[in-house]
């Protein structure tokens, strides 16, 4: 599908994630607007964003999952990655 996806310095790691969410992106990228944010620069959705990554990744859950009710922002952002 994606066959002309190189990199100069070899293989792409993730390839076939990275192709799937750009299928995603090519069906909604009308609907989105991307802005560039500065990574770990006390961004706040940026900070939630990562920060719910690594809870994800550290789960090992491989499906999507609702943040729980009873958990806010202010107490997302203030717990730590292990």
């Amino acid at each position: 599908m994606f066959s002309h996806w190189i990199k100069l310095g070899g293989e792409i790691k993730n390839l076939e994630i990275i192709q799937n969410c750009y299928a995603i992106y090519q069906r909604i990228k009308d609907k989105l607007t991307l802005t560039h944010v500065a990574g770990h620069a006390g961004t706040e959705g940026n900070e939630l964003t990562d920060l719910m990554l690594v809870l994800g990744a550290q789960s090992k859950e491989k499906r999507t999952t609702a943040v729980p009710a009873t958990m806010d922002i202010p107490t997302l952002l203030k717990m730590r990655a292990r």
